[in-house]
């Protein structure tokens, strides 16, 4: 992404080898993966104390768990010992802590070591001095947020106070995961943000989310999604819908009556959103649902894109809202997104390739990103 800008009106995104070196991409966790915030999941997917997840970003697996009430720890999954993969599970209940397959080393939740079998603590070491490496985890209106940093970070609170109205209003600690979908794309991460910050190519693409969403004005909006002022409302950065529809779904009606947080029938059409970059995630607030896809780079060709769907906690499957009516237009979107980001880094690869024409008043989303890209990777 190159950020000379030829005038304010058109650029250049950086050339090819930015979408396919992997020496870049390493760059890229030093400089960005590792700097800030990353969205997680919700605690609803962790239903009991000693509940985890394993989470993989940029080469690297977390081992996220929820301890007492809403306490929350995230481990690096790498054993203390001679390196070996703690857990291989994606998810499960350690209510005794996580023991290493190998030589059965005991981790407590928050990864301090408890136990090693014929080496008594003292002997030949402490064990204080050999816990797990632990990342950053924090809740934020029940949803699970982790920063790589090594030093002190910015509170999560704090990060995410520009989006207080869009909690208070939706609540989404009221609610819990009714799906979830992984598409693994073979893209580098920034070809699949930059089609996720554009809606350019939606009138041609995204027949069911055309139907729905006023795609006019979203492509204006994105220029607002990620400038120095970043939240365009107090209900963050919303994909609004077309007038008189209640909400987000195939038709425009109601996927269920049981509606969220503050929301009433009067808020029908209301809309929020929060987009998290650099670390990408974007989740989208209705008044009966929300959707969250979380963009998570594997290496310079390949990301996985998680996708999921929640409702109010207290909303049952089959009685209060029909599952293939909630997923509906997000699988179908998305589903046409992997196409074409696929379809472009095949492009990209070719050595022909050279970056074409930016015009920031039609993709002001692209010109955003590939300024913010730009600062951090100085």
């Amino acid at each position: 992404m190159n950020v000379a800008m030829q005038n304010d009106a058109l650029f250049t995104l950086k050339p090819r080898e930015f979408y396919l070196s992997e020496e870049i991409f390493a760059q890229e966790y030093e400089r960005i993966f590792s700097k800030d915030w990353i969205y997680v999941g919700h605690a609803s997917q962790f239903p009991n104390k000693g509940s985890f997840l394993k989470f993989r970003y940029a080469g690297e697996e977390i081992i996220c768990v929820r301890g007492d009430g809403d306490l929350f720890y995230a481990n690096v999954n790498v054993c203390r010992h001679r390196g070996a993969r703690l857990c291989s599970a994606d998810s499960g209940t350690a209510p005794a802590g996580f023991v290493c397959p190998y030589h059965q080393w005991r981790f407590d939740w928050d990864g301090s070591l408890k136990n090693v079998p014929q080496m008594k603590d003292g002997e030949y070491f402490d064990y204080k001095d050999f816990g797990l490496r632990t990342v950053h985890a924090d809740l934020w209106h029940g949803m699970l947020f982790i920063n790589l940093a090594e030093g002190p970070v910015e509170p999560l609170a704090q990060r995410m106070k520009a989006y207080d109205g869009v909690g208070a209003k939706f609540d989404p600690a009221r609610t819990k995961l009714a799906h979830e979908e992984i598409f693994h794309i073979a893209a580098n991460w920034k070809v699949v943000v930059e089609n996720g910050v554009e809606c350019y190519h939606c009138r041609g693409t995204h027949r069911a989310l055309s139907r729905v969403i006023d795609v006019a004005s979203l492509q204006l909006q994105m220029g607002d999604w990620m400038g120095d002022d970043a939240v365009a409302s107090e209900l963050g950065d919303p994909q609004q819908l077309k007038s008189g529809l209640p909400t987000c779904s195939a038709d425009g009606s109601l996927i269920t009556d049981k509606l969220l947080g503050l929301c009433t029938s009067e808020d029908h059409g209301i809309a929020g959103g929060i987009n998290m970059m650099p670390n990408p995630a974007y989740i989208a607030f209705y008044v009966d649902h929300y959707w969250a896809i979380s963009v998570r780079p594997v290496s310079a060709e390949k990301t996985e894109l998680v996708y999921s769907w929640f409702v109010r906690a207290d909303a049952e499957e089959g009685q209060d809202y029909d599952l293939a009516k909630l997923v509906e237009v997000g699988h179908i979107t998305q589903t046409e997104d992997v196409a074409l980001c696929e379809m472009t880094q095949s492009g990209i690869r070719s050595r022909h390739y050279l970056p074409g024409p930016i015009a920031a008043k039609v993709e002001p989303g692209i010109r955003d990103f590939a300024e913010s890209y730009a600062k951090l990777m100085c």
